[in-house]
């Protein structure tokens, strides 16, 4: 009993029997009762969607995304630095004395005490240098970064121009513009639905979808409700202040009996620990608006 007041406080246990027993009732119930360690906690990104729950939304006739080109992001191999680099010679550029070992850092040459400076190139070759041999060698770098810089740029540009011609291909309304999505968390079932079915792996966090963009005609003609598919499933809507703006747009391809079609991104949505489904975010990218009516392709 003594062990327990030093725990839990309060006054010493008295010595009769009965005011013991109940002593040890009042102890009892002041001992905080901790959840079972098999229950973990709710994380902060749950929704209470059990993951089990989820079903895979069929994938029919639906417009699929195309393969993005290569280069999208850029220079398709990058420099990588290599350790044992040759070097451009094996004597000092001071005195022509032979070297053993070579020096792999700034050091004096053994021989005449001449000073040895140690460069790499881009070109993969490590140089060993006097004093003015190593004046302006930092140019290369500068040359070749510049060059790198504008060769990523070029290849960014005929990716992107590739890229918006195989959207168009299936159907997209290809622009520079982007639409946020609301009201997703309604829709959480059918998102993962979704996101299943389109991962080709299970820690994807990120999938691409072509999402249809339509006018809600159900909140009445004079709504400005615009409602977002994707495989034939209600995802949600567009920002109030987007879906007002986009209306005479939309209204355009009513007229022409064409389908406002864009590309989705559907982030997030993973399973958390205590067996739901993450929150998930979609941005519709690459869209023709009325703020951004064309593809910057030539831009």
């Amino acid at each position: 009993m003594d062990l327990l007041q030093r725990l839990f406080g309060g006054a010493a246990a008295p010595r009769n029997s009965q005011a013991a027993s109940g002593e040890s009732r009042r102890i009892a119930l002041e001992v905080p009762i901790r959840p079972p360690r098999h229950a973990p906690p709710a994380t902060r990104s749950s929704t209470g969607l059990d993951a089990t729950s989820v079903v895979p939304i069929p994938r029919l006739d639906w417009p699929a995304v195309p393969d993005a080109p290569r280069g999208l992001d850029g220079l398709l191999e990058t420099y990588v630095a290599i350790e044992d680099r040759p070097y451009n010679r094996t004597t000092c550029p001071n005195c022509e004395a032979e070297l053993s070992p070579l020096p792999k850092a700034t050091k004096r040459c053994p021989f005449c005490r001449g000073e040895m400076l140690v460069r790499t190139s881009p070109d993969g070759v490590r140089y060993i240098l006097s004093p003015g041999d190593a004046e302006g060698f930092e140019q290369r770098w500068a040359d070749f970064h510049a060059a790198r810089l504008a060769e990523d740029e070029r290849l960014r540009r005929e990716a992107r121009r590739e890229w918006h011609q195989r959207l168009a291909a299936v159907g997209v309304a290809v622009g520079s513009g982007s639409l946020d999505l609301a009201g997703a968390a309604e829709h959480l079932r059918e998102l993962a639905g979704v996101m299943l079915a389109l991962r080709t792996r299970d820690d994807e966090a990120e999938v691409k979808a072509i999402a249809e963009v339509v006018r809600d005609e159900m909140h009445g003609p004079d709504d400005h409700a615009v409602k977002v598919v994707i495989h034939r499933q209600p995802v949600g809507h567009l920002a109030r202040w987007q879906a007002e703006e986009m209306q005479p747009l939309l209204r355009e391809f009513e007229s022409t009996g064409r389908r406002y079609l864009a590309l989705a991104s559907i982030v997030g949505g993973r399973t958390q620990d205590d067996g739901t489904v993450g929150r998930i975010g979609v941005v519709l990218e690459e869209c023709l608006t009325p703020w951004a009516r064309d593809a910057e392709d030539g831009d």
